[in-house]
């Protein structure tokens, strides 16, 4: 049984590894791009109208995060993958033209204004940064769906290559713009997160080339299938997760909106991104363990193997999490890489407290997610995150309206609370006796 359990365990090991290693590239690059625009001039409203040019571009873009999921799970044959592709070319069409809409017209700007409550300093550079973003959401989708492929075939150890190769463009574009006299950081940040995620679709797309035309079965196998996928079967799987990750995003403006009322605003929306950038690196671990269960979960013996690794998981990225905010690591992050100016510092030292606890959380809502996408039962996941947004907004809500202290610290307790509260919501369909009645065969 030992020998069963390592052998498992290695076996998750080697796919989830490159998978964690892709998340960790991408964790870097939001620490990095707003240590570099703190460095910049007029760092606090720059770095405040990057935080929101950043989540809005997010909630754009939420409808096709997920076919990084749909293209592992669902990517059996030619066939399947032909209708994935189609269903991203329409998306990429729709998302881009939406978000020209908004910002080449005056109502991005309205929207800063007049309901986000932000002020004109910050409004501005917004604008400008947000036109730059236009690409991201297209370039986002491919470089998922086509990734999903590689994890379906697991061809895992690439996948890191595409997120190096975003990255150093990334890098790139932030150090010229550092040193462009007249180029805001907003505007620089917003410029090299298009050309990342470009460079990383078109890094994706030659990676992926070997396994569309040799690996990937050239007809419908009903070994791999169940039946041949179809537009209504795929609306059906996808159209939940879609929704998972537009609730799931659309909390970040959320959260910016209570920021921008709460007290302290300018100080708490500088160095909330700065905040969700260090959180990021530990919950994108988190987050790339969902593709792993939906790869390798096909019977009994994978569940369990999986579910072990998932609390193992969890528990060290939150105690290591945890290592970090009550070390003298976290101020050393803020103040001499992140960059932050002295009169900030202090605002982050109770929120990542508050916060620790979040990736812990986060692996098991991974866990769970994981499990109801291989089982096809995706509108279980969109109601656990409606569960996470509905508490989100009551215990932010409650910080502001009753306690006077900076929105920073609500937004903080609030997503603690809203992953604490998904997490259990989803465990009551995986109690042990269900998990042992309904693991796939």
């Amino acid at each position: 049984m030992k020998q069963i359990a390592n052998r498992h365990t290695k076996k998750i090991l080697r796919l989830w590894s490159p998978l964690a290693a892709m998340w960790i590239v991408m964790g870097i690059e939001l620490p990095f791009i707003t240590a570099i625009i703190s460095r910049m001039p007029d760092a606090k409203p720059q770095l405040a109208a990057f935080g929101l040019v950043f989540a809005v571009s997010l909630i754009i873009e939420s409808p096709i995060i997920q076919l990084l999921t749909a293209g592992t799970a669902l990517s059996t044959d030619r066939h399947n993958y032909r209708m994935l592709i189609r269903f991203m070319h329409f998306s990429a069409l729709l998302l881009t033209a939406v978000h020209l809409l908004l910002s080449a017209t005056p109502l991005f700007r309205e929207l800063l204004l007049r309901v986000m409550n932000v002020p004109d300093q910050v409004a501005d550079p917004a604008g400008r940064a947000f036109l730059i973003m236009v690409p991201w959401a297209a370039s986002v989708g491919y470089r998922r769906l086509w990734q999903g492929v590689l994890i379906r075939y697991q061809h895992t150890g690439v996948i890191p290559l595409t997120m190096l190769i975003r990255l150093a463009v990334l890098v790139a574009v932030m150090f010229i713009g550092f040193r462009t006299p007249g180029l805001g950081g907003a505007e620089t940040g917003a410029l090299a997160l298009s050309l990342g995620a470009i460079a990383g679709a078109l890094a994706a797309r030659v990676f992926v080339h070997r396994t569309l035309k040799k690996e990937l079965p050239s007809r419908f196998d009903p070994a791999n299938s169940e039946t041949p996928l179809q537009w209504g079967s795929l609306i059906r799987f996808y159209i939940p997760l879609a929704l998972t990750s537009f609730i799931a995003l659309a909390a970040r403006p959320i959260l910016s909106i209570g920021l921008a009322w709460a007290p302290d605003p300018l100080e708490s929306l500088a160095v909330w991104p700065v905040i969700m950038g260090l959180l990021f690196v530990f919950n994108s671990l988190a987050l790339s363990y969902q593709e792993v269960v939906v790869a390798l979960l096909k019977g009994p013996e994978d569940f369990h193997g999986l579910r072990r690794f998932a609390v193992i998981l969890g528990g060290i990225l939150g105690l290591s999490f945890m290592a970090v905010a009550l070390s003298p690591a976290g101020a050393f992050w803020f103040d001499k890489i992140s960059g932050l100016p002295s009169e900030l510092l202090d605002f982050t030292n109770l929120p990542i407290i508050v916060l620790a606890v979040t990736p812990f959380f986060y692996t098991l809502v991974s866990w769970y997610r994981g499990v109801q996408v291989s089982r096809k039962n995706t509108p279980l996941i969109t109601k656990g995150i409606a569960v996470n947004t509905i508490v989100l907004l009551i215990v932010m809500s409650t910080g502001i309206l009753f306690f006077p202290f900076a929105g920073v610290i609500s937004a903080s307790l609030a997503m603690s609370v809203s992953f604490l509260f998904e997490a259990a919501y989803l465990k009551r369909f995986l109690s042990p006796q269900t998990m042992l009645e309904t693991a796939p065969a």
